[in-house]
């Protein structure tokens, strides 16, 4: 009986003794494939260019654009950062554009349900109402919105108006200042108020 080998020819035979050799010693160790990897990374997903949209009942709510998001995955209670900075635009049931808030660096803590807003905090509404602060707190479980910090508070036709400590909804229909400061002209009945 004669045996029949299959011809791979010169180069096809160099080839085949390659892969038999990478397989044969094709073992790595976790350590040294985790040595290629920068340690402070290991534990990350980064993304670039990023547009994200929250609904409620098939309704579009919010927007998110960042230059970039880091999603810290180690240990027990992950968060997203936005090193670079947010734009976040709020939509009515409408889809119409309601406000919104620019910062450069934020925080999402997934476990308290909070989104940390810092540095050059801005939140315009569409009736032209400004507020500016170092530091706005979201706290999507309780729909409020609040700072300890300063604030700065614009509105059309009226002073400006400072305080330290902010509290107010989701959509900032209805506000409140813990420690007003300044004088100020306003009517009762459109400071916080939908009309």
């Amino acid at each position: 009986m004669k045996e029949i080998l299959p011809s791979f020819g010169k180069t096809g035979s160099v080839l085949l003794i390659f892969l038999l050799a990478c397989l044969w010693s094709c073992e790595n160790d976790l350590a040294d494939v985790n040595s290629f990897f920068p340690q402070d990374l290991k534990d990350q997903e980064i993304a670039e260019n990023i547009s994200m949209l929250y609904s409620d009942s098939a309704i579009v709510r919010v927007k998110v654009n960042a230059p970039k998001l880091v999603r810290h995955l180690s240990g027990s209670k992950p968060y997203q950062e936005y090193p670079e900075g947010l734009f976040v635009e709020f939509y009515d049931d409408g889809q119409n554009k309601q406000g919104q808030i620019s910062a450069k660096y934020g925080v999402r803590y997934e476990h308290k349900n909070q989104i940390v807003l810092q540095d050059s905090v801005v939140w315009l509404s569409v009736k032209g109402e400004k507020l500016e602060s170092d530091e706005l707190i979201w706290d999507d479980q309780k729909h409020i919105v609040f700072s300890d910090k300063w604030v700065k508070i614009t509105q059309p036709g009226q002073d400006v108006v400072y305080s330290y400590g902010f509290e107010a909804n989701e959509d900032f229909t209805h506000w409140k200042l813990k420690s007003l400061e300044g004088n100020i002209k306003y009517d009762p009945g459109q400071i916080g108020n939908d009309k």
